[in-house]
């Protein structure tokens, strides 16, 4: 064999070596570019949620302390007349989510109401307040129910407490009712600027009460009929439910005949407030 012939042998030797490095390279940079991509989606998902989670909790607990400086001034003023007007007035217009502020006498009957145009509530019975510690001693604790319907055409979260005298006896309620769903949106809106991704805000017991898509709100993922299919999204869900805080995936199908599926991956946390719990979950898509 002659050298020229030689020479090329070794050549094309190298050339298929060299290649098979590159190739070798290139998927290991591909991999190691590909969890590099994949762990600062996870920080940044991890870091939104926790923005979101931590400005919620805030407007929850500016409302409660409201509430508790509000039933500490009605001591001395008593739960009706023009200076519990004033306090309720006050107490309703410190933060643009509260709907009405209200108390409520022994009998469970609310005596006073504001803004002025909910004076129409003045009277009615709004049933046992078991819910709430009537123990004179300690610190105001307030209450906070699961999402209700308040009248006809909307749905709320109340918050109430107790209020005591000058003797410390209980004289009556206090209490609150605010708009949730306008709440999230602000606080988790500001969140997810300039992110693609998507949010619920869900109960233990399945209730929706907020989602990125409006058309999901107040719907509960396990007892609603619209969710039967969705087996992966129930299954994380009752996770979800289950633990306060968490990763997980899931698929599905944009419709029962669509062939597309869509895959996703969910991080939540939890806001913990006056005896409830909000799940938010964070959900973005994945290849």
């Amino acid at each position: 064999m002659n050298k020229t012939k030689t020479s090329a042998i070794i050549l094309a030797v190298l050339v298929v070596v060299s290649l098979s490095v590159n190739v070798y390279l290139a998927s290991q940079n591909s991999t190691l570019n590909s969890e590099k991509s994949a762990y600062t989606a996870k920080v940044d998902m991890v870091a939104t949620l926790a923005e979101a989670q931590t400005s919620t909790d805030s407007e929850l607990q500016r409302i409660g302390e409201s509430l508790i400086y509000a039933s500490k001034q009605l001591s001395t003023s008593g739960i009706s007349g023009s200076q519990a007007n004033e306090i309720l007035n006050a107490l309703a217009s410190n933060s643009t989510y509260i709907i009405n502020a209200a108390t409520e006498n022994l009998d469970n009957a609310i005596v006073a109401a504001a803004p002025a145009d909910w004076s129409y509530i003045i009277g009615r019975n709004v049933g046992e307040q078991t819910h709430l510690n009537p123990n004179p001693h300690g610190e105001i604790t307030p209450v906070m129910t699961p999402l209700v319907p308040v009248q006809s055409d909307m749905m709320a979260n109340i918050m109430a407490a107790p209020v005591f005298d000058g003797d410390r006896e209980l004289i009556g309620y206090i209490s609150v009712i605010f708009d949730p769903a306008r709440l999230l949106n602000d606080t988790i809106s500001a969140a997810l600027a300039g992110t693609s991704y998507t949010t619920t805000v869900m109960q233990v017991d399945g209730l929706m009460i907020y989602d990125t898509d409006q058309l999901q709100q107040y719907k509960n993922m396990f007892t609603d009929p619209a969710y039967a299919n969705y087996t992966q999204l129930i299954l994380l869900g009752r996770h979800v439910s289950q633990y306060s805080s968490g990763y997980g995936t899931y698929q599905f199908t944009i419709d029962a005949a669509s062939p597309i599926i869509i895959n996703k991956e969910c991080y939540w946390t939890t806001v913990s407030a006056y005896g409830q719990q909000w799940r938010i979950a964070l959900q973005h898509s994945i290849s």
